[in-house]
């Protein structure tokens, strides 16, 4: 037995296209929407961007300001402090120009006067030999004039006696003139042989001796090993000289060797301590410093002497 069946799909099929219609709507809703979203999301994301930027730099400007109105604030400070250091200095030349030409007047006025004065001094050192000298001038030119030779005239019976007369005065003229060259020669060697005397006296042709000053001092080196040494003395070296300096102060080390040292006793004590607390009173040093030298002084107890 066969049946047939007969399905009505009409109504499923019209559902179906109108779920279709329906999907595709939705899927152009969707579409749209997802276009508005994006673009949306891009406008935002624009306005957010721009903002922060706007934001970034405000506050970058706002930093810049900030910092351009410190620095400005400390360049008009350092510009002002440089101002008044600039008046103080400029007031400081003004006085020191001052001053300078006051004490610059001061002394012109000073050696002006002691020009003045020196001078006045050598002229009255020179006067006397300016008076000699004007006197002897003097003498000379009236000598001059007596001397010069003249042609006597007269009669033939004077002529004889005036010509005698004139050859007497001069032979007089010429054995003064002699006079006073023997004269002047004989004190010339006199002060001569006074001078010569006077260089040569001190002078000695023997070998001679002669002990100079000189400060040693040992002190106890590496092993208990004493170390001797001579201080300078300045005044000496410059006077005997650096060679013969140092040849007496290694004579000086050389005989200080064999030289015994023994305890000093009450009265060198005492002379020592008056000369070194006199020594100290004149320093020019401070209270404190003098006090500590007298402390340290009175604590070493032990100590000789050669």
């Amino acid at each position: 037995m066969e049946k047939y069946i007969t399905i009505d799909t009409s109504q499923m099929a019209d559902k179906m296209d109108s779920v279709s219609h329906n999907v595709m709507a939705t899927t152009a809703a969707v579409g749209v929407m997802q276009t508005a979203v994006i673009n949306e999301e891009k406008v935002s994301s624009e306005k957010i961007c721009g903002r922060l930027n706007y934001g970034f730099f405000n506050l970058i400007t706002a930093q810049i300001e900030q910092k351009v109105a410190n620095e400005s604030s400390n360049a008009n400070a350092l510009a002002i402090e440089l101002m008044q250091q600039q008046k103080a200095l400029r007031a400081l030349q003004d006085r020191m120009g001052k001053d300078y030409n006051l004490i610059a007047s001061r002394y012109v006025k000073l050696f002006n006067a002691l020009n003045k004065e020196l001078k006045n001094r050598v002229m009255e050192l020179d006067r006397p030999v300016m008076e000699l000298c004007e006197q002897r001038i003097k003498q000379l030119q009236n000598r001059i004039c007596a001397l010069i030779s003249s042609v006597p005239v007269y009669q033939s019976e004077s002529l004889t006696v005036s010509q005698a007369i004139a050859a007497a005065h001069i032979k007089r003229n010429a054995q003064a003139l002699i006079d006073e060259i023997a004269s002047y020669l004989k004190k010339s060697n006199q002060a001569r042989a006074l001078t010569e005397h006077i260089k040569h006296d001190d002078l000695q042709a023997e070998d001679a001796t002669f002990s100079l000053p000189m400060v040693i001092t040992e002190e106890c080196g590496t092993g208990n090993n004493p170390v001797q040494k001579v201080h300078d003395n300045p005044q000496m070296k410059a006077r005997l000289g650096d060679k013969a300096f140092m040849s007496a102060t290694m004579a000086a080390l050389q005989a200080g060797k064999d030289l015994p040292w023994h305890d000093a006793d009450e009265q060198a004590r005492a002379s020592v301590a008056n000369n070194f607390t006199a020594m100290v009173e004149s320093a020019g040093i401070p209270e404190r410093v003098k006090a500590e030298m007298k402390r340290l002084f009175d604590q070493n107890k032990h100590w000789q002497t050669l």
